[in-house]
């Protein structure tokens, strides 16, 4: 798992986009600030009681903050957000939500002659636009400044180790955000949704008024029906070929990775390489630890469908001290949401399916 996240890849990326530029002079700006701040610290007069600035090199500690937030993982947890970083779209630290265009249908009129000279009709698509917030997320860390300077003499790095540990909790946050959504952001009219709420995303029951099917403890043929059958109905009715990816909560990926074989017989492979090879409209299935028991997601990686919108991608940077003996405080930010929309035909390209009542 990986988030976006302000490092050398991220920096290539910015020659060609003004608004990933935008995002890393935000973050410059403020450790500038901080590195000023930091020098007249070092200017100020010293006498026998006071050891000014603590032996931190400001350059170095910067370099360790961003290794610490480029080297967060979260075991398994929120894949999608590794799996769909490539289709990221960048905006304006100043957009509340990014807007979409919900398009209808455009005439069949398509002329077809010898000549161009065919009279034709000129029309263009009606389109309403949609809506979805980008909450801003932050998290701090900070140490005293004797109790850091003690352990750097002992070569504990506890300060660093606190910030990759806050980054994390900070991804998680989005990833939940991003999964889960959350009704009490709100931006534009428009409520945080996320990929099991979202307005845009097809439900599907798998409860007893639905497909009355718990993948968790479901026969190999039923599994296999289900995969095969029920989902590729879902597909054709949505006119796609194929879903890209199914995250699966850890109790179906036990009941998935149950080998073939039994007393009945020997018979290579598992069930989920038995789904596989009978369900080609789906192309593979990760194991998700922020779901659980009888839930899965699915999705049709495709920008135009499902894709995170980064308004603020992760960065870190030290807020300035007043003086010589304060404490160090590094502050964590992000702007993140999910963008899910229907295809051109107005039709689903995202999925969750989970027992509703």
């Amino acid at each position: 798992m990986k988030t976006i996240v302000i490092n050398n890849e991220f920096r290539e990326l910015a020659k060609t986009d003004t608004r990933m530029q935008s995002h890393i002079d935000f973050i410059k700006n403020a450790r500038q600030f901080a590195s000023r701040n930091e020098r007249h610290l070092l200017d100020l007069p010293r006498d026998a009681q006071v050891h000014v600035n603590a032996g931190i090199p400001i350059l170095d500690f910067f370099r360790e903050t961003d290794r610490a937030v480029e080297g967060v993982r979260l075991d398994e947890k929120f894949v999608f957000m590794d799996d769909l970083s490539g289709l990221a779209k960048t905006v304006s630290v100043g957009k509340l939500s990014a807007v979409s265009l919900k398009s209808s249908d455009i005439s069949d009129d398509v002329s077809v002659s010898m000549d161009f000279n065919a009279a034709i009709k000129h029309d263009h698509i009606s389109a309403d636009s949609d809506r979805n917030p980008i909450p801003a997320f932050m998290a701090g860390v900070t140490m005293g400044y004797r109790h850091r300077a003690g352990l750097d003499s002992e070569s504990i790095d506890l300060y660093g180790d606190s910030v990759t540990l806050k980054t994390r909790k900070l991804t998680e946050k989005v990833g939940s955000y991003m999964l889960n959504g959350d009704i009490t952001i709100k931006a534009d009219g428009q409520a945080g949704e996320g990929i099991k709420n979202h307005r845009n995303t097809q439900k599907l029951n798998l409860g007893a008024a639905g497909y009355n099917i718990d993948l968790t403890s479901a026969t190999r043929d039923e599994v296999v029906t289900f995969f095969n059958k029920s989902i590729k109905l879902v597909c054709n009715a949505n006119t796609i070929t194929k879903i890209d990816l199914v995250g699966v909560s850890p109790e179906i990926m036990v009941n998935l990775n149950t080998p073939l074989s039994n007393a009945q017989g020997f018979k290579v492979g598992t069930l989920m390489e038995e789904v596989l090879r009978f369900a080609p409209h789906i192309g593979g299935f990760v194991e998700d630890f922020a779901l659980t028991g009888n839930e899965f997601y699915a999705y049709k990686r495709d920008a135009s469908i499902i894709r995170p919108i980064v308004a603020m991608a992760t960065g870190s940077f030290l807020l300035p001290r007043q003086s010589p003996v304060m404490g160090y405080t590094t502050q964590l930010v992000t702007a993140q949401g999910i963008e899910i929309k229907k295809t051109m035909n107005n039709k689903y390209g995202v999925f969750y399916a989970s027992v509703i009542s």
